[in-house]
């Protein structure tokens, strides 16, 4: 389903939340993070004794050679265009080597994987704040990172949010009504599990960001609880 025009123009000077200690410019926006390994993978951040615990969480690093190829069945999508005009985000079936899908599926124990729902995830343009629909936590596997961050975000005082027609209990937000927190830059073959009910967005870069997904109404702190890291 199209984007509204209004979330066409993104804020190249927005204003950022200043809860970090280092500035790092992005793709034309402004974010202050942690130090350290923190600023790209951590789950939590410690500064000045305080724990500081994060919307996502990396599990482990895995590359592999088999590049997923996207079927025709489209689950969800947000964005422009159609065909290959497509501009976006959008969720589809997909065939991989049966070995990509197990090594996924054995993060889960087998008595809740039947609470899961395996995607492929296709991005290829920058994506405005939001938080997902009819999802509460996601576990993405970045085959194919393509430079892309991802941050999540606090909605600035008296800011309004949008409903995309495809949109359920999940809203967006312009660029410019946000404060930029944590953010993460995933590598090839990183696994992260996010909280999807919290404010997040992409900016894109060269190429696709391509992730095979897997995704729950179960709590993060459920998923985080239950997943087998070492599988």
């Amino acid at each position: 389903m199209h984007l509204s025009n209004n979330f066409n123009m993104l804020c190249k000077n927005c204003v950022v939340k200043p809860i970090t200690s280092v500035t790092i410019i992005v793709d034309g926006l402004q974010y202050q993070v942690y130090k350290g390994e923190a600023a790209d993978r951590g789950p939590s951040y410690v500064m000045g004794g305080m724990m500081l615990t994060s919307d996502f969480k990396f599990l482990f690093n895995n590359k592999v050679n088999s590049t997923p190829i996207e079927g025709n069945k489209e689950y969800v999508k947000y964005g422009l265009g159609e065909g290959k005009d497509f501009q976006g985000i959008k969720y589809t079936d997909f065939e991989v080597d049966q070995s990509c899908k197990d090594y996924l599926w054995n993060l889960i124990p087998e008595k809740h994987r039947h609470q899961f729902n395996m995607s492929l995830m296709s991005i290829n343009r920058t994506i405005h704040p939001h938080t997902d629909s009819n999802t509460r936590t996601a576990i993405n596997w970045y085959l194919i990172s393509g430079g892309y961050h991802t941050s999540f975000c606090t909605p600035k005082p008296g800011a309004k949010s949008c409903k995309l027609p495809t949109q359920t209990n999940g809203i967006i937000y312009r660029f410019e009504d946000v404060h930029f927190d944590e953010r993460f830059k995933s590598e090839d073959g990183d696994v992260y599990i996010l909280d999807v009910t919290k404010l997040h967005c992409v900016h894109s870069s060269k190429g696709p960001r391509v992730a095979l997904n897997l995704c729950t109404n179960l709590s993060y702190d459920e998923v985080l609880g239950m997943i087998n890291v070492h599988a």
